[in-house]
């Protein structure tokens, strides 16, 4: 009998030892665990644009005023806060279209902008393709590369 508890006794002590000191690993000497993105936020409200809008669209039968609608300026806000130092949001609607684009932290998909708009588009842009959305007819996919 003291034999099988010594079998079942030393792999779980190992086992548990395992644990601990990965534990004590990722809590102390990696304390985030994993580098963080610290544009996160911004790419999932400027991503939220895509979801808003078709429910703007259906109650409003236009996207006239979308950018100005209250829900998207508390995303504005919200991205406004946290890339306060880099730019403002920019983002122009009108009757059949949206679009919006910022500034990132850091580098997204090779490009320092976000681009998000009306036909789904959601993609990583530079400043030269950010400078030539002037109003809601400039659209993610024609931007020249």
């Amino acid at each position: 009998m003291k034999k099988i508890l010594k079998w079942i006794f030393i792999p779980l002590a190992i086992v548990i030892i395992v644990f601990v000191v990965a534990f004590i690993v990722y809590s102390f000497i990696i304390p985030d665990g994993h580098p963080k993105n610290p544009d996160a936020a911004t790419l999932s409200l400027l991503s939220d644009f895509r979801r808003q809008a078709p429910v703007f669209y259906q109650e409003n039968t236009s996207y006239a005023n979308f950018c100005t609608d209250t829900v998207t300026q508390e995303n504005i806000a919200l991205i406004d806060e946290r890339n306060a130092e880099n730019a403002v949001v920019k983002c122009f609607s009108d009757e059949n279209s949206w679009v919006s684009s910022t500034k990132l932290l850091e580098k997204w998909s090779g490009q320092e902008y976000i681009c998000v708009d009306s036909l789904g588009n959601f993609k990583g842009i530079s400043q030269d393709q950010e400078n030539l959305i002037v109003d809601s007819n400039s659209t993610c996919l024609f931007l020249p590369d």
